[in-house]
């Protein structure tokens, strides 16, 4: 297909076997567009689902930078995002790629507060901050940089999407998010206990992305910080029992015991930044683009076969000591 028919020229989808590559892929093919889909392993159970539902499959390496410029030939839209830790220069080259190949239209992910991290108070503090110092990698400033690498392309129509805490991450690492939900049906959290966290799910993501290839002129420059929900860990605990059927309770612990209880420090870090910072992504903004904020309660209902809770009531987590 070539840009002579820019209005059917397939969109582009980077990471596509991935959560929200395939959230996004699968939503642009339900609002009947054609869909390239970059994946590495075209042979993976999620690429064979995009095959199957109609999606072209591109095999290839944001790493390679010839997959890179054959993949964006003759497509009109690009939704990139990248792994943690990803060099730079692979949103970089992406970018330049599309833009030799005359793409109008690049959607980049990111993170909710890209670009207010130094904000964060004693940001420069290593004391402070231990986890993010010593030797985590520089999350932040690469979402940032990677923001500013589609701000200078020079690209027609350009949007940053930028999502909160990923909701399907409970499944996908619970073992981390939620070490003892899994064994105790419990969410260990340091996070105070009237702090509302912003929530969102892959599916609404996609949704997103699929509203802005649909309408580019309206989404051009835009920033979306859009979040599902926003829920308080006794919200949470409930949704996930309502949704799942299993009872789940919340037990807000200081750090030190967070720590105790299996909650790695990186963790802990980000509760304690939740608690002080925090995200600014709102279901309120999404309603405002005209999406439609899906209930955690109702995430957790569709993907219940896939949550693992335990019983709290056979746990010997909610010790004396843990009591409120």
């Amino acid at each position: 297909m070539s840009l002579s028919d820019p209005d059917n020229a397939p969109v582009l989808i980077i990471g596509a076997a991935g959560g929200q590559g395939g959230a996004a892929a699968r939503a642009c093919l339900a609002r009947g567009m054609q869909v390239r889909a970059f994946v590495r392993d075209a042979s993976a159970p999620a690429a064979g689902e995009l095959l199957s539902l109609g999606a072209e499959l591109v095999p290839g390496d944001l790493a390679s930078r010839e997959t890179v410029e054959q993949a964006v030939q003759g497509v009109r839209a690009v939704f990139s995002v990248q792994p943690e830790n990803a060099p730079i220069a692979w949103t970089e080259n992406l970018c330049a790629s599309a833009r030799a190949a005359g793409v109008t239209q690049f959607v980049q992910s990111t993170v909710s507060g890209t670009g207010l991290h130094e904000a964060t108070p004693g940001w420069s503090n290593p004391a402070l901050w231990p986890e993010y110092w010593e030797g985590r990698h520089p999350y932040w400033e690469h979402k940032q940089a990677q923001e500013q690498a589609v701000r200078t392309a020079g690209f027609t129509h350009w949007s940053l999407v930028r999502p909160p805490m990923i909701i399907d991450n409970a499944v996908k690492y619970a073992a981390i998010l939620f070490p003892r939900l899994a064994s105790d049906g419990c969410i260990v959290s340091c996070v105070p206990e009237e702090i509302a966290v912003p929530y969102i799910s892959y599916a609404s993501i996609g949704a997103a992305v699929a509203q802005i290839m649909r309408d580019p002129a309206t989404y051009s420059g835009a920033t979306l910080e859009i979040a599902d929900e926003e829920l308080t860990d006794a919200q949470l605990a409930h949704a996930l029992m309502e949704g799942t059927g299993k009872p789940v309770t919340a037990l807000h612990v200081d750090a030190a015991r967070a720590r105790e209880l299996g909650v790695s420090p990186r963790i802990v870090t980000q509760h304690l930044w939740l608690g002080e910072i925090g995200y600014p992504a709102r279901s309120a903004a999404a309603r405002r683009y005209g999406l439609t904020p899906v209930p955690i309660a109702e995430w957790a209902k569709r993907n219940a076969a896939h949550l693992v809770v335990g019983d709290p009531a056979k746990s010997p987590l909610l010790s004396t000591r843990d009591a409120d």
